[in-house]
């Protein structure tokens, strides 16, 4: 029976629960098993890591986390991850294969090419979870769970120099732990992910920042209910510096979703001011229609253009059982030579 290290960088909700699947692939009893090292800078998410059973071990630091691991896996606050590369670099062995899970991913390419040695091969990845937590955003390790990723989709960008073998260990780790891997251009991706994971956060920072300046704060704090907190959660699970480094380096692209959200405002605005029914009914009417049709596929995971979901996920390499064996076989045979 092989043995697989992994470290994983980041102990919230993702990284958490990579560390339960794997664990439940372990109990399965497959041929490779993985041995797991975590690392986060907020000791209560270690403490969680280990209660709930995510991680064999923990490291004081990323670059002891990190040294001669077959796998490493970035799951950190977007505002570590770039001194995250600088420190990490020297410690890691020959042929690793990083996962990085950064709402950008150009940036992040740009700084593992900055920092990290070329025999290290970095994909990045972005979990579309299990839509039975949709409804369920707050990013706390202690709401990991071992099948946060059946039934979903992870969408894969390797870097430009990842070798083929990289890029098919990261497909097969993928369907280890439950999802669809679904390659794009790491630009397309950045585009689609401030529409959809970043404006929501800076929408709900804006919503708080002008509720709380506004003259009736004292009376309207009281009153914070379910939808108040989903709303302004980002400012509960993510550091402010986080933030600030996401909306920044989301440029443009969040930048055009925004323009498009404030002319919605406006007309909702004008539709309201005006009394006009009409109008407020057809958007609410056409909004409520969409959105039945996008929970009803999000749940049942059925799209259009499936068919080029399948494709793309089955002539990149052979499943874990192969590509484990030979691609840290064939890793270690050049370190040795």
């Amino acid at each position: 029976m092989a043995e697989v290290s992994i470290a994983i960088l980041g102990l919230g909700r993702v990284g958490t629960s990579v560390g339960l699947a794997l664990k439940r692939h372990n109990m399965q009893g497959k041929e490779h098993q993985f041995t797991i090292t975590g690392y986060d800078g907020t000791s209560d998410n270690v403490k969680e890591a280990k209660t709930l059973g995510a991680i064999d071990e923990s490291a004081g630091r990323p670059e002891i986390a990190t040294q001669n691991k077959d796998i490493v896996l970035m799951a950190l606050p977007y505002g570590e991850v770039r001194t995250a590369y600088e420190y990490i670099a020297p410690s890691l062995r020959s042929g690793v294969v990083i996962l990085d899970t950064s709402p950008i991913c150009q940036t992040s390419l740009d700084w593992s090419k900055e920092f990290l040695p070329k025999d290290a091969h970095v994909v990045c990845i972005r979990p579309i979870v299990n839509s039975a937590y949709v409804f369920d955003g707050v990013d706390e390790g202690k709401r990991a769970k071992e099948d946060m990723f059946d039934g979903g989709t992870i969408l894969m960008m390797p870097s430009v120099t990842c070798i083929p073998e990289a890029i098919s260990l990261a497909t097969d780790f993928t369907k280890l732990l439950g999802a669809t891997p679904h390659f794009t251009d790491p630009a397309e991706h950045d585009g689609l992910i401030a529409g959809m994971d970043i404006l929501p956060d800076l929408l709900g920072t804006a919503y708080f920042h002008m509720l709380s300046r506004n003259s009736g704060w004292t009376d309207l704090q009281r009153l914070g209910n379910p939808a108040f907190g989903m709303a302004t959660h980002p400012l509960f699970d993510t550091h402010p510096d986080d933030l600030r480094d996401s909306f920044l380096n989301s440029g443009d692209n969040l930048v055009r979703y925004l323009d498009g959200m404030i002319e919605e405002l406006r007309e909702f605005r004008t539709a309201l001011a005006t009394q006009d029914r009409d109008a407020l009914e057809a958007a609410l009417g056409d909004a409520s229609k969409q959105y039945e049709r996008w929970i009803n596929r999000r749940v049942n995971n059925k799209w259009q253009g499936d068919e080029m979901l399948d494709s793309n996920t089955s002539s990149v390499g052979g499943m874990m059982s192969n590509m484990m064996g030979g691609f840290f076989g064939g890793r270690n045979k050049n370190d040795d030579d």
